[in-house]
């Protein structure tokens, strides 16, 4: 992302931005998470919490933080209890409609200052109506936020060739502009059966033809503890377990999940992606000859060469 830019004003206020919170049991870090949301300096903005919550107490946490900063800016509904995906897209159709930029907030971590405001100054150099969203660079902590590591930015350009079969935009940093989020929004039905939300993003956006930009600085500060959901994967242990998880079918079933959803939304995707979809479907289930052939022309990429190395690797054993 370049230079920020001045945000616009709109009547000499902000424009509304509604904070997206998926929760599932995770009180105990959560006290962190709403204070790094307060520390903003952007802010305007009003968070809804789907609680899939097996107990009060982070219901308790939220009652208090809304008593200090008013209860019209917190909103808490039930969540579907299907999981962490189904969890934030129902977080998608229950945007406020002033909300002009929606950003998605784990439970457990720490939004670093300027986060907000930066990703807006780049959204709203988007003209209307066209969609976009924003991720950010993250640094990696222990659970007690000590010892950060920063995360790789992306070494090639975000896209759907790339989105159909890698994800490089974390949840935890996405900001996006209304355009954006109505796509989600209007697409959370056929996407009942993905794996992963922030994934779907990607692949909805990009596949829409919409803009995904990068933030270099950082944005999060992502809490590691031993009830992550993913967790950050770094290291020559998660290296190889995605590796395994590769050759052994696993990403085969994900973008299985994935694609039926895509599938099924296809009328958001542009003209092209539509094409590319069919492409990569047909792929999957072809002889090997005829695999290498639609791979070779079709330009789908991950980030780096070991993660093309793979790519090639799972397409050759049919495990694409």
């Amino acid at each position: 992302m370049g230079p920020q830019r001045a945000v616009r004003r709109v009547g000499c206020r902000m424009p509304k931005l509604a904070i997206l919170l998926g929760l599932h049991d995770g009180e105990r870090y959560l006290r962190a998470q709403l204070d790094s949301l307060l520390a903003q300096t952007w802010t305007d903005w009003v968070l809804i919490v789907s609680d899939d919550s097996t107990s009060p107490r982070g219901r308790e946490i939220l009652a208090a933080f809304a008593d200090n900063v008013g209860r019209d800016r917190v909103q808490v509904i039930a969540g579907p209890r299907c999981g962490a995906a189904q969890n934030y897209l129902q977080l998608f159709q229950n945007i406020p409609a002033e909300c002009r930029f929606v950003a998605l907030c784990d439970q457990d971590d720490a939004w670093l200052p300027g986060k907000l405001d930066r990703a807006v100054a780049a959204l709203m150099t988007i003209p209307d109506g066209q969609p976009a969203a924003v991720f950010g660079a993250r640094e990696v902590c222990d659970r007690a936020l000590g010892r950060p590591k920063r995360q790789g930015a992306p070494k090639h350009a975000p896209g759907f060739r790339n989105a159909l079969v890698q994800n490089v935009m974390p949840g935890n940093t996405i900001v996006m502009n209304a355009a954006a989020a109505a796509i989600c929004a209007a697409t959370a039905r056929q996407a009942a059966g993905i794996v992963a939300h922030d994934w779907w993003v990607y692949q909805i956006i990009s596949g829409a033809g919409g803009h995904i930009l990068y933030d270099q600085k950082i944005c999060v500060l992502y809490r590691q503890h031993s009830a992550n959901l993913v967790g950050a994967g770094l290291g020559v242990r998660a290296v190889l377990r995605r590796g395994l998880a590769a050759i052994g079918g696993c990403h085969r079933q994900w973008n299985s999940a994935q694609l039926q959803a895509l599938t099924a939304a296809v009328d958001h995707l542009s003209v092209e992606n539509q094409q590319v979809l069919r492409r990569f479907a047909a792929l999957r289930d072809a002889t090997m000859r005829d695999r290498i052939r639609l791979f070779a022309g079709l330009g789908l990429y991950r980030q780096t060469r070991a993660g093309q190395a793979m790519l090639w690797l799972q397409t050759l054993m049919g495990r694409i």
